[in-house]
């Protein structure tokens, strides 16, 4: 499938000589300097005039998010052999110095590419663009917080460097010699389909001549659907789709809460959008010229926030311990992470969060620097937060509203307006329409039956309800 058909894919600009297209790029991931689809990509763009340098971790790092550690000498092969043991922390292909690897996490193979390679191949210049990926399988909604190709991405973005992460449905993990010596394989179909789609769309951003490509601070999600019933990037159509942005979202005295930008992919005469498994996608129109997305860079914001990622990375403690016995705490699911919050045994009031990897079955617990004992409380996620509402302390019922930032790891205070609950245990509390409800509860002596509502817009309390009824 690697052939001019795939590079005419409903191409609306290219440049007119190789010269034109000497824009500078890094090309970095998370599954490794070896795998065939970063291979892929970097023949691509070079071939569309690109000057490309491959700069990636010398082993499959998924789902390291943001983490980041000082590279060490090899004390074993790069993948599938593409290096030997006791190779140095950073190195390159002896045939083609533009390919290095860096034995770390993504966050730090980008960074090297952007501060030490790119000054030495693009004459003391930095990159002028930054692609991650394509990763093998998609990331999207909440997985992005766990996503090595998401965090490249916001890494170079923190760098001043323009960054979009891209990630297909279809591929698997195989070396780079596969797409020679398997040309058949879907694995190859794949690497060479998204190749040739990243190849489109970067062209397509260079074209519309923003200064810069993106707004600081900003990157863009690129997600292939699969290459089942598409078997040509020219099956393919540019959809913009949009989390967590409608006006009804959530906003506070000073925003927090930045989502995803998503470009999604799309078999060629869909008439949906490609559906993602977030509730709040939206989509803002069908074939939107790549120009109107960049000038609602708005609708684009992505947390490029910190070095840490929800349940992995370096703060995280592993080694299968479990969480003690206890009930009365709360669970959350982020992503495939179940989030334990508190809780008690009958004799202590737990201030602890643990976290279980659905897809692992492997606990892990943060390191907290303040921490706050509940047991009775309610927790609801808002964004990239748990807003944890009342409970009891250990030593009394509290009406007091914690915010836990998943993406930080770490609880912030948070003034609110208005009049809060009285304390409170026991109740519930839900998210409906920008406001936090908030019903019922017992304080040891009154069982309540109110209803409170917290205006996230205004992060003030509305006057409580008292009486309603649902008509059915």
């Amino acid at each position: 499938m690697h052939g001019s058909s795939i590079i005419r894919f409903i191409v609306i600009c290219w440049c007119a000589s190789a010269a034109l297209c000497a824009e500078n790029i890094v090309s970095t991931n998370d599954d490794g300097w070896a795998v065939a689809q970063i291979r892929a990509l970097y023949t691509d763009l070079t071939a569309a005039g690109f000057d490309v340098i491959v700069s990636a971790p010398a082993e499959n790092e998924s789902g390291t998010g943001s983490s980041t550690e000082t590279p060490e000498p090899l004390t074993e092969p790069c993948e599938y052999d593409s290096c030997p043991t006791g190779s140095p922390a950073e190195g390159y292909n002896s045939s083609d110095t533009h390919l290095n690897y860096v034995n770390a996490y993504p966050v730090d193979a980008v960074q090297y590419g952007i501060q030490t390679l790119a000054p030495e191949f693009f004459s003391g210049s930095a990159p002028d663009f930054v692609t991650s990926g394509p990763n093998i399988g998609n990331n999207l909604g909440l997985a992005v917080l766990l996503s090595g190709t998401v965090g490249a991405a916001c890494e170079a973005a923190k760098e001043g460097v323009p960054a979009t992460a891209f990630s297909g449905d279809s591929g698997s993990e195989v070396s780079y010699t596969t797409l020679e010596s398997d040309p058949t394989a879907s694995s190859t179909e794949a690497a060479w389909i998204y190749s040739a789609l990243t190849v489109h769309y970067t062209q397509a951003l260079f074209a519309v001549g923003s200064d810069p490509l993106l707004p600081p601070g900003i990157i863009v999600s690129v997600n292939y659907p699969s290459i089942d019933n598409c078997s040509d990037a020219s099956d393919y159509q540019i959809h913009v789709d949009v989390q967590g942005t409608r006006s009804r979202e959530p906003q506070l005295e000073q925003p927090r809460w930045k989502h995803d930008g998503l470009v999604v992919a799309t078999p060629s005469g869909s008439t949906q959008p490609f559906r993602n498994d977030t509730p709040d996608g939206v989509a803002i129109g069908k074939r939107r010229e790549l120009k109107s997305w960049f000038d609602r860079s708005e609708w684009a914001k992505h947390a490029c926030m910190g070095r840490r990622s929800v349940c992995g990375g370096s703060i995280w403690r592993r080694g299968g311990r479990r969480p003690l016995p206890r009930g009365y705490h709360t669970a959350n699911l982020v992503g495939n992470v179940m989030v334990v919050v508190g809780g008690s045994d009958g004799r202590e009031c737990f201030s602890d969060i643990w976290c279980l990897n659905l897809d692992t079955l492997w606990w892990s617990q943060p390191k907290l620097e303040n921490s706050y004992r509940r047991l009775s409380h309610t927790s609801t996620q808002v964004g990239s937060y748990l807003f944890i509402m009342g409970g009891h302390d250990g030593s009394q019922y509290t009406s007091e509203l914690l915010l836990f930032n998943l993406v930080a790891l770490s609880f912030e205070p948070r003034a609110t307006a208005g009049k809060p609950p009285s304390p409170r245990g026991y109740h519930v509390s839900f998210l409906a329409d920008s406001r936090l409800f908030i019903f019922g509860g017992f304080n040891g002596n009154e069982v309540f039956d109110d209803v409170h509502l917290l205006d996230l817009a205004g992060a003030a309390y509305l006057p409580q309800v008292t009486s309603f009824r649902i008509d059915v």
